[in-house]
């Protein structure tokens, strides 16, 4: 923007419960880009807003992987791949969601740090680990492109597990996830960097999602219906 510029201020309004794994503060990023740049009369692309969106998500979680920029940016569903890889994909059926929050926060950018110093105390363990996650992404783009949600409730659970054994959950988060299956979800995980925040589940049927919700309302979460947003970041002036 090669412009003169001064400075703004900005209230923000935000849905999103903060500091639980739900990328909030990349929503942000993205939703000030995008506004003030159309408020100057720029058009940015969207790998023109993902670079920019990149740099603050960068003091706040230190080594953001970019995925969070990614999904505000381009919406719908996409296969992203560092650094900057983003892939739309074509899904057969949209799952039914039920987000649920702990209520207990976190900071990404200790969580990430903690990671990276366990990875290099236990490079044999993390090496299996992430061969398995790279395997359990194939297997959710299968099942999300053939519309199986048995599959892809299997593999959010076994990611989960996988996410215990690296350190990143927390005994809420294992509780409401264990009680989301007991209630009849056909799988649930972990959001985000872990460490508090929330879990999703995927459900058969509303009715299902229903009684899922009932359950871990009772357990001491908040859930959420939620649904895919399939446009992407846009800037509307009123």
């Amino acid at each position: 923007m090669d412009r003169p510029t001064q400075g703004v201020d900005l209230n923000v309004d935000c849905e999103i419960p903060i500091a639980a794994g739900l990328g909030s503060s990349a929503s942000t990023t993205v939703a000030i880009i995008s506004a003030v740049s159309k408020s100057l009369g720029v058009e940015l692309g969207r790998k023109e807003i993902f670079k920019l969106a990149f740099i603050p998500e960068g003091f706040l979680h230190g080594k953001p992987s970019g995925v969070d920029q990614a999904t505000c940016i381009y919406g719908g569903t996409i296969r992203f791949k560092r650094p900057s890889s983003v892939r739309p994909v074509k899904i057969q059926n949209d799952p039914l969601l039920l987000l649920c929050d702990t209520g207990i926060h976190h900071e990404t950018k200790t969580l990430v740090g903690s990671v990276v110093k366990k990875s290099k105390t236990e490079k044999g363990h993390f090496r299996d680990h992430l061969a398995q996650a790279c395997e359990i992404s194939r297997g959710v783009l299968k099942a999300l492109k053939t519309g199986d949600m048995e599959d892809l409730g299997s593999l959010m659970s076994l990611n989960h597990e996988l996410l215990q054994r690296i350190g990143v959950s927390h005994p809420k988060l294992d509780r409401l996830v264990t009680a989301a299956k007991r209630a009849g979800a056909l799988g649930a995980k972990l959001t985000g960097a872990g460490g508090g925040g929330c879990i999703v589940a995927v459900c058969s049927n509303t009715k299902s999602r229903e009684k899922i919700a009932r359950t871990l309302r009772r357990d001491g979460g908040t859930p959420y219906r939620i649904s895919r947003d399939l446009h992407g970041v846009d800037a509307q002036f009123t």
